[in-house]
């Protein structure tokens, strides 16, 4: 700027450009799961970049939780699946989105089959038992154990080992979700004292006549764990043995002898043997 007589002045303008950059999220977005009934919360990130001062808007719901510009929280209402978009300006207008995918899912209990079984064992003699798995629930299932039982050893999915005292024991499972709901498998052990079947003495003779009608009765054997079966062996001429009697009429004169054998469950035994004089008949 200049006067009539040629002074003058300068007045400078510094303009300063810079790129018209967007404001943008770290992603686009993110999915969660969340459970009806059970408390949650999201807190939205920060976007970064764009020009002056950013501002967050948000739109869509879900039942039963609190959306704001920057979080979701509160307790889900309702399966099934919702969203949420945050939207951040800068001050020229650009823009970019945040989506947030919720699945909320019914809150059910894990649960097994049945509350529980009984078992028989023998000390001394090997068990096992292996725990069912439990069912539903939410998130990962996490099973743990309690009670004892002399001889054997119990993890969170199995009892084994030999008892090593008669009596009754309890072990009980009980399986955890992820939001706390749980049930519970109860096993009840009877432990029996290991005892051998026995009959009441070792056996016996007896006398019969070529071609005269002889019978004889195995007796009972007693004690022993489980079920008692017998077996048999030994044979006299002309008689028919059973794994319960011998009868009929001997056909040849001399001794002969038969056994029988008692097992119970676990597999304990004890025998019973019947010596058989058999003379000729007198004329």
């Amino acid at each position: 700027m200049r006067d009539a007589d040629g002074d003058s002045d300068t007045y400078s303008l510094q303009i300063s450009v810079v790129a018209d950059t967007a404001p943008s999220f770290a992603s686009s977005g993110a999915s969660r799961s969340a459970i009806v009934g059970q408390y949650f919360s999201f807190t939205r990130p920060s976007a970064s970049g764009g020009n002056g001062t950013l501002r967050y808007s948000v739109s869509g719901s879900c039942s039963g939780l609190t959306v704001t510009s920057s979080s979701v929280s509160g307790r889900p209402s309702k399966a099934g699946s919702c969203g949420i978009t945050w939207t951040v300006r800068d001050t020229d207008g650009d823009r970019d989105t945040y989506s947030l995918q919720l699945n909320v899912a019914a809150d059910t209990a894990p649960s097994f089959a049945s509350s529980g079984t009984s078992r028989s064992a023998l000390t001394g003699q090997y068990f096992s038992f292996t725990r069912p798995a439990a069912k539903g629930g939410n998130g990962t299932l996490r099973y743990s154990v309690s009670g004892s039982c002399a001889g054997l050893t119990i993890t969170s999915s199995s009892v084994s080992g030999s008892p090593s005292k008669a009596g009754s024991c309890g072990i009980k499972w009980t399986v955890r979700d992820t939001d706390g709901d749980r049930d519970t498998y109860s096993l009840q052990i009877s432990v029996a004292a290991d005892t051998t079947p026995a009959f009441a003495s070792s056996g016996t003779s007896r006398s019969a006549t070529v071609g005269q009608y002889f019978s004889f009765t195995r007796p009972s054997a007693s004690g022993g764990n489980g079920t008692l079966r017998y077996s048999v062996s030994g044979s006299c001429s002309g008689l028919t043995v059973t794994a319960s009697s011998v009868s009929g009429a001997p056909s040849k004169a001399g001794q002969c002898g038969i056994t029988w054998t008692v097992r119970d469950t676990d597999g304990d035994t004890d025998t019973y043997s019947l010596q058989l004089n058999v003379r000729h008949r007198s004329t």
